[in-house]
């Protein structure tokens, strides 16, 4: 728990310091003011300025003004297969790529339609896209990618609890037995490290954030 707590102390730290010198205004939006639902799992904010909001009952886009809501129901412009999104990034040509309960799928911000990425139904709990427009994700917690070139989805085989990208775009995992792997872009070699010892038990062991903050520095939060 020695990571999460400096993890946390760190934020707690530059959260006083900042609201030392600065006040900000806070407002509490919910289902009441056009809120899918009270419970929400991610939020990005686009490249044209919209923040997209996945919840526990659907998408939502705000303009900072109102709410749209995505549900999962079928019509012209396709749908989004399950209520429960869980993830959301933005590719290098602005395409929204959702994470659900049940696959991922596209939305295209001109069209306003969303198709289903092929072969992914299952449990979406991290999606990254990458420098080359890749998508890496985590299907039922095991490692894919999607290359956008070649149209095709690939299986690493590994099992996986969190998802992160650094600067030089290496690719770290973490796992739910205290394991750190990284991917080298570079290289297309991998480091394996631990960094929870088999002395803890193993119910606690698992890794569930990791967070690159430029230079040689990675933070690491534990369950």
């Amino acid at each position: 728990m020695r990571f999460f707590y400096h993890l946390c102390l760190n934020i707690f730290l530059q959260f006083f310091a900042v609201t030392g010198f600065a006040q900000y205004y806070f407002k509490h939006y919910k289902a009441d003011n056009g809120l899918a639902h009270n419970s929400v799992r991610s939020i990005i904010q686009d490249r044209k300025g919209f923040i997209w909001i996945g919840t526990r009952g659907g998408l939502n886009r705000f303009d900072g003004y109102t709410f749209k809501a995505y549900k999962n129901s079928k019509h012209k412009f396709g749908y989004l297969g399950n209520d429960i999104i869980l993830v959301i990034a933005e590719d290098q040509k602005e395409m929204l790529w959702v994470g659900t309960g049940k696959g991922i799928f596209k939305y295209n911000p001109l069209s306003e339609d969303f198709t289903r990425l092929a072969e992914s139904k299952g449990y979406i709990s991290h999606l990254l896209v990458d420098n080359e427009n890749n998508l890496w994700f985590l299907s039922n917690y095991s490692l894919y990618s999607y290359n956008q070139k070649t149209k095709k989805i690939q299986d690493h085989h590994m099992s996986a609890s969190c998802l992160a990208i650094d600067d030089e775009q290496n690719l770290w995992i973490g796992n739910d037995d205290g394991l750190v792997t990284i991917f080298h872009s570079k290289t297309k070699s991998r480091t394996e490290f631990r960094v929870v010892g088999k002395d803890i038990p193993a119910d606690l062991r698992s890794v569930s954030s990791i967070l690159p903050t430029g230079g040689d520095e990675v933070l690491v939060g534990l369950f």
